[in-house]
């Protein structure tokens, strides 16, 4: 009897292990590729067989990143070249400048099986990559941007207050300038939002986690900035008399 239970036992385990392997292995290999939308293309990141990923794009040289974390909801990457961090998480891409602590929304995706369509371009890429062959193209004209991988820029809106060498800044001039960038974020991102585009709204160069505002000085009068010799000539009286109160 003993055997006889012992042997069903078995067959029971062996039942369980074996049902759990195929989902088990559609998990590992749900963590090979992270596919998303970009200008109406499906691009992806892809982990290669030696556990670096590529970011590929229809039509473009793949991109090489690093693996640097992993665990059950996300991955982290480092871009090769441009140092940017990349995590990928269930539903949602961010991205980090490598000083930077806090994380920028990207692009709304999610784990999958690599795509077949862009495999077969990493194979065609993979036998022409060679150092020189991944440099990028300069711009054919000088006002022309490269597009490279479209990956993401930490690029930052700088605000800067102008005062004339006869004018002094008016009272409490950093809060003021701070209330009209909020106002300008808040239409910029309402209105792309309003056109589909999922954007965290435009981002500032902040100093204490507010938007820094930079006092610059002039080296000349007003009215030489204004190319004009009567400059206070030609204001409204209502202005005239705030200038001259902050002078």
């Amino acid at each position: 009897m003993s055997c006889l239970v012992f042997y069903r036992l078995i067959v029971v385990l062996l039942t369980v292990v074996t049902n759990c392997l195929p989902s088990l292995a559609d998990e590992g290999a749900s963590r090979d590729a992270w596919t998303f939308q970009m200008e109406g293309e499906t691009v992806a990141y892809v982990r290669q067989e030696s556990g670096d990923w590529l970011f590929v794009r229809p039509g473009k040289p793949p991109n090489e990143l690093t693996e640097i974390e992993r665990s059950d909801t996300e991955v982290v990457l480092q871009n090769v070249k441009t140092k940017l961090f990349i995590k990928l998480t269930n539903d949602q891409a961010f991205w980090r400048q490598p000083k930077q602590e806090n994380w920028t929304t990207y692009h709304k995706g999610s784990f999958s099986k690599p795509p077949q369509e862009l495999l077969g371009q990493i194979s065609t890429n993979s036998k022409k990559m060679t150092p020189e062959a991944t440099k990028a193209e300069p711009s054919s004209k000088p006002n022309e941007v490269a597009k490279g991988d479209a990956q993401p820029h930490d690029y930052r809106v700088r605000v800067g207050y102008f005062v004339p060498s006869d004018r002094q800044p008016v009272a409490n001039w950093e809060q003021k300038i701070r209330v009209i960038a909020y106002f300008v974020d808040s239409m910029y991102r309402n209105d792309l939002k309003l056109k589909g585009f999922d954007t965290p709204g435009l981002q500032w160069e902040t100093e204490n986690d507010m938007v820094k505002v930079h006092l610059i000085r002039g080296t000349e009068k007003a009215d030489h900035y204004a190319n004009h010799p009567t400059f206070d000539e030609h204001l409204p009286d209502h202005f005239q008399f705030e200038v001259h109160q902050s002078g």
